[in-house]
C-alpha cells in the first residue's frame, strides 16, 4: 500500500487511505467552550481542578486586559502581538499556561512579542469575542504588526511543536486564510505552509480562515491536495478530516467505506511514533470518539484499536519529552480507552499501582513550589479517574491544606 496519507471520505476508494461548562481535570487540551457550545473532545478526568492553578506563562511580560493598548504598542513597536484568550476557572487554560506557556523554549520566543492576556470574565467580553472570532479558551492568537491575524496556536500539540511552529509563523507573516484560499485554489505550496495549515485549530476561529466553506469538505480537500512532500502535515489533515467526519456524524449513519478507511488510517497512524506526535491532541484527546465510531463492541476490530490506542497512550505517558501533566494526560486517556468496555472499577485495580507511583515521582522530584501545588492538583485529579478518589483528596491534604 502506497505510504501517501490521504483523507478518508465515503466518496473515496478506501485504497487511497493509507496512511468550561464542566470539564473534567487538566491534561485535556480541549478548549472549554462558553454556555451553549459543546466540546469537540473529551477530558479524561472526571474532575475540575480548582480555580488558580496555572503559573499563568511566567516569566512572559504580560498585559492584562487592555487589548486595545496592546494594539498600539505593537504598531509602534512594529512587533507582533499574541492574544491570550483565558479563563481562571478553566482547566484547559491551566494545563496550557502551566506547561506550554512556561516552556522556555515558547517563553523566548513570546518574549519577542507583544503579549496580551483577557480573561473571559473581562467586561469587553463580547466585544473581543465579536472582533476576534474567539470561542473556547484557551484560544490564542498571533496577528501581525498591522492587526492581520497570521494564525491561532493549538492548546495541546506535542511540546517539541511549538517552538517551530511560531518561528514558521512569523517568518512567513502570510494570513493562515490566505494560505487556505490558495492551497484549496490549487495553488503549490511549500512543505512549511502545508504544516501550518495542518497544525491550525479550524475549530476555534469560527469560520474566519475558511470564510463560507464548510470546515469538514474542506478538510478532505485540503488533505487530498497535500503533496507527498509535506509529510507529516499531509498525516496530519487527514487525521483531521476523520475526526470531523465523525463529529459531523455523531449522529447519523457513517459510510461504511469511510469506517473501513478510517479505521485503516488510524491503526497505521497509532502504530508510528512520529505521527503519534504529529497527532498528539487527536491521540490524548480523541480514543473516546473515535473508538465507538469506527468499530462495534465484542469486535476484533474493537479489541485491536482498543489495544493499539492504549500502546500509545502508554508511549506517551513514558514520553521523557512530555511534562509529568502531559503524562498525567496520557495515561489518564488509557483509563477512559479501557473503561469504554470495562466501566467496572475493578477492571482499573491493575493500574493503581502505576498511577501512584507517576504521581508521587513527579511530585517529590518538584523543587518549585507552584509548579508542586500544580502538579498535586493534576496528580489527584488522575488518582480519582483511575479510581482512588480517597487518595486524591488525601494527596490534596497533605500538599495544600494549610
Amino acid at each position: 500500500m502506497s505510504r501517501r496519507h490521504k483523507p478518508i471520505s465515503g466518496a473515496l476508494p478506501v485504497a487511497r487511505i493509507v496512511s468550561c461548562s464542566r470539564a473534567a481535570i487538566v491534561l485535556v487540551a480541549i478548549a472549554s467552550l462558553p454556555a451553549g457550545e459543546t466540546a469537540a473532545t473529551k477530558d479524561p478526568f472526571e474532575q475540575p481542578i480548582p480555580a488558580g492553578t496555572a503559573n499563568q506563562g511566567l516569566g512572559i511580560d504580560w498585559h492584562n486586559g487592555d487589548v486595545s493598548e496592546a494594539v498600539l504598542l505593537a504598531q509602534r513597536a512594529n512587533k507582533p502581538l499574541l492574544l491570550l484568550w483565558r479563563s481562571e476557572a478553566c482547566v484547559h487554560s491551566a494545563r496550557y499556561e502551566a506547561t506550554v506557556l512556561n516552556s522556555p523554549e515558547v517563553v523566548d520566543r513570546i518574549r519577542e512579542l507583544i503579549a496580551v492576556r483577557v480573561d473571559v470574565n473581562s467586561p469587553m467580553k463580547a466585544v473581543y469575542r465579536d472582533q476576534f472570532g474567539l470561542r473556547g479558551t484557551p484560544t490564542t492568537l498571533i496577528m501581525a504588526p498591522d492587526g492581520r491575524e497570521l494564525t491561532r496556536i493549538p492548546n495541546a500539540l506535542h511540546p517539541e511543536i511549538y517552538p517551530g511552529l511560531i518561528d514558521l509563523t512569523l517568518a512567513s507573516q502570510v494570513p493562515i486564510g490566505d494560505l487556505a484560499d490558495a492551497a484549496l485554489g490549487g495553488e503549490a505550496l511549500s512543505a512549511d505552509e502545508w504544516w501550518r495549515l495542518a497544525a491550525y485549530p479550524w475549530r476555534q476561529d469560527r469560520g474566519r480562515a475558511l470564510g463560507n466553506r464548510d470546515p469538514t469538505t474542506s478538510l478532505g480537500a485540503l488533505a487530498s491536495a497535500c503533496p507527498d512532500v509535506a509529510g507529516l502535515a499531509c498525516d496530519r489533515l487527514a487525521t483531521g478530516h476523520v475526526y470531523a467526519v465523525l463529529r459531523a456524524e455523531r449522529n447519523g449513519s457513517l459510510d461504511p467505506e469511510f469506517r473501513v478507511g478510517g479505521f485503516t488510517h488510524l491503526m497505521a497512524m497509532l502504530d508510528d511514533k512520529a505521527r503519534i506526535n504529529a497527532n498528539f491532541d487527536r491521540v490524548v484527546f480523541g480514543g473516546w470518539l473515535v473508538i465507538p465510531a469506527l468499530t462495534e463492541s465484542g469486535t476484533l476490530g474493537r479489541e485491536q484499536m482498543s489495544d493499539r490506542w492504549r500502546a500509545a497512550l502508554l508511549t506517551l505517558a513514558d514520553d521523557p519529552q512530555l511534562s509529568p501533566i502531559e503524562q498525567f494526560a496520557a495515561y489518564a486517556a488509557m483509563v477512559q480507552i479501557v473503561k469504554l468496555d470495562s466501566p467496572d472499577a475493578g477492571e482499573l485495580a491493575p493500574m493503581w499501582e502505576s498511577a501512584r507511583g507517576r504521581v508521587a515521582r513527579a511530585v517529590e522530584a518538584s523543587t518549585d513550589s507552584d509548579e508542586r501545588k500544580t502538579l498535586v492538583r493534576f496528580g489527584a485529579g488522575l488518582l480519582r479517574v483511575v479510581g482512588l478518589p480517597e487518595e486524591a483528596e488525601q494527596l490534596v491534604e497533605n500538599n495544600l491544606v494549610d
